[in-house]
């Protein structure tokens, strides 16, 4: 497949709208088995998810590779967001 090829080539992080219905679509699990986290948007927060799903409060999602996901929030904590981290 040229788009699993693609994603572990470049990596790269993937900007999405999630709504409940396509949660069945599978892809999610193909994400997660390549090293993506999922992190809901808001205005102004990024929220590190457990699983990469549909979540009540946003349907916008970033989806990032492990490797990148401090520079990630760095970023988006230099520009005023709030970021979360699930306790490890």
């Amino acid at each position: 497949m040229g788009s699993i090829e693609t994603l572990r080539r470049l990596r790269p992080i993937i900007a999405i709208e999630m709504l409940q219905r396509s949660a069945e679509n599978g892809y999610e699990k193909l994400l997660e088995a390549e090293g993506y986290m999922g992190f809901a948007l808001t205005n102004d927060q990024l929220r590190e998810l457990e699983r990469i799903e549909p979540v009540a409060d946003s349907p916008n999602l970033l989806l990032c590779p492990q490797e990148k996901v401090e520079p990630m929030l760095q970023m988006f904590s230099c520009n005023g967001f709030k970021c979360t981290r699930l306790s490890k």
